[in-house]
């Protein structure tokens, strides 16, 4: 496990965030400030840059932690996603040992990997240069994403591989790579999320899931992932001001 995530789980035992997909600078500000343990800025479905993501993680109130879901599972997405200075990436689609390999061999430097060196935020611009290639292995973190059937069939070896620092679980995805799409809650689905949670907790790893609301954080936490996605950002606001209009309807 990297060092950054180490730290924050002494801090707390779990770490809860929620997925940023609205491009505002302001709200992201105020989410890391909210008390929030770290955010989830998904390039992977928000209409966003990575250039639009920098700038909101240049916003984020530490100890808040920034994290970034890339596009897909290609180096130039990881390399592009590190350079911007956030904490790591969580990478979708990573079905197999090879793919976390490739995903580790362009996010790592040498040993673990061949990472390209570059004068990026990530590095001071070239002014930290030395100091964050030394630091970079440990404190910047590949989070590897479980969401689909062949990923929990070879869950064991893509664990095995030296520069994962941890797993996330994208229950929709999963259940629709079982052909059960949506119905996460399923004895299948549901089976295959908690495998994934046992295996990584028997290697000392850290793993993360995306659940919809605060009702399903108890029993998330009681199956062992210390690394939770809670909602979203336009989900929240909508709650909210769905609960005020009702509030308003009974008045």
């Amino acid at each position: 496990m990297s060092n950054v995530l180490q730290n924050a789980l002494e801090r707390r035992r779990v770490l809860i965030g929620t997925i940023v997909s609205v491009n505002s600078c302001e709200q992201v500000e105020a989410l890391s400030a909210s008390g929030l343990d770290w955010l989830f800025f998904d390039l992977e479905h928000a209409a966003f840059s990575v250039g639009d993501v920098q700038r909101m993680i240049q916003a984020v109130r530490p100890p808040c932690l920034s994290f970034i879901r890339i596009q897909e599972p290609e180096a130039a997405y990881v390399k592009k996603a590190l350079d911007t200075g956030c904490n790591g990436i969580i990478v979708p689609q990573v079905n197999s040992a090879a793919a976390a390999r490739h995903i580790v061999e362009a996010g790592k430097y040498a040993p673990l990997g061949s990472r390209s060196v570059g004068l990026s935020r990530s590095t001071g611009y070239g002014a930290n240069l030395a100091q964050a290639i030394a630091s970079h292995n440990d404190e910047k973190s590949i989070i590897v994403q479980i969401e689909h059937a062949d990923a929990v069939k070879n869950l064991d070896e893509i664990l095995s591989v030296p520069g994962v620092d941890g797993v996330f679980v994208g229950p929709y995805d999963l259940s629709a790579s079982m052909g059960m799409i949506g119905q996460v809650g399923s004895a299948e689905v549901q089976n295959a999320i908690t495998l994934v949670a046992a295996s990584a907790k028997k290697r000392n790893m850290i793993s993360g899931i995306f659940i919809g609301t605060d009702a399903a954080l108890e029993k998330e936490i009681g199956r062992g992932f210390q690394f939770i996605a809670v909602g979203s950002d336009i989900l929240r606001a909508v709650a909210s001001c769905k609960a005020t209009a009702e509030a308003a309807a009974k008045a």
